[in-house]
């Protein structure tokens, strides 16, 4: 026998044991699967609470104002509260606000009528 023929023969032979292995082909094709039902997030028009940090007397139309439950002196916790006059709050606050985008919101409702209070 040559070289080749036994070559060949041992080729065949490891792709015989090598087709054993591999799993059975399936025929029918699998069920397809329901796609996930999604939860309904919170509004992102619903107004929600802030509370005031800093009212910066560089631009009386801007207010610093931090989520509940984080941390204010962390600058990623800041955002921007566009209201029309910062001269009434104070530190603390809380704010009726709603999200326009990035970290910009809007006041809900109106200002207050003496420093630090509603």
């Amino acid at each position: 026998m040559s070289i080749k023929n036994t070559f060949t023969a041992a080729m065949k032979a490891a792709s015989a044991t090598a087709a054993s292995l591999l799993p059975a082909k399936k025929s029918a094709p699998a069920a397809p699967v329901p796609p996930a039902e999604k939860k309904p997030g919170p509004d992102p028009k619903a107004p929600m609470v802030l509370l005031s940090w800093r009212a910066p007397s560089m631009n009386p139309t801007i207010l610093v104002a931090y989520k509940p439950d984080t941390d204010p002196t962390n600058p990623t916790n800041l955002v921007t509260v566009q209201v029309r006059d910062n001269h009434r709050f104070i530190p603390h606050m809380k704010l009726r606000v709603q999200h326009v985008e990035g970290t910009i919101y809007n006041l809900v409702g109106p200002l207050p009528r003496w420093r630090g209070r509603w």
